[in-house]
């Protein structure tokens, strides 16, 4: 019976463990035009307030979300959250520098993405900022995507870090 109680606080222990170790992405702000998702996402607003079907979304990238699209395409490689900063012919993703330090442009060509993507700490978690639109052939609203990047680091007080040295 001793063990049995021990063993359910063990695991009450763990489970609170895991939820105070989760990220809490809501406490992050977004330029004034951005709404959240509830989940890892912001994404532009129109003036209704709604969701710009056109709009740039910041996306937030976790190690999971690698895990999982690993696990979508059977893959049974070691994924690091420093994928994102190679370009993968296989894929058709470009990824090239920018002026701005630790700031990348990217294409992804399979998922018909373009946007701008960094790596940034959160607590002591790592995590991959995507500023993106939809469409490749959007380029007039590259300049939007890279502006509000530039105020998500802002508001949150984030410094892009250089993926090469993070190895």
């Amino acid at each position: 019976m001793r063990f049995t109680k021990i063993l359910i606080f063990l695991i009450i222990l763990i489970i609170s463990a895991g939820i105070v170790s989760a990220a809490d992405f809501s406490d992050l702000k977004a330029p004034s035009n951005f709404k959240f998702d509830g989940n890892q996402s912001f994404y532009e607003t129109n003036i209704l307030g709604m969701e710009d079907a056109e709009g740039a979304i910041l996306d937030i990238v976790t190690t999971d979300d690698l895990e999982e699209a690993k696990e979508a395409v059977g893959s049974d490689e070691d994924v690091s959250i420093l994928e994102s900063f190679k370009n993968d012919s296989d894929v058709d993703y470009t990824l090239e520098s920018t002026d701005d330090e630790n700031i990348f442009s990217f294409t992804d060509g399979v998922n018909e993405l373009k946007g701008y993507i960094e790596l940034v700490e959160i607590g002591d978690e790592k995590y991959v900022i995507e500023s993106y639109v939809d469409d490749v052939n959007q380029d007039d609203k590259l300049e939007k995507c890279l502006s509000s990047l530039k105020e998500f680091n802002e508001l949150n007080s984030l410094d892009p870090l250089n993926p090469n040295s993070e190895n």
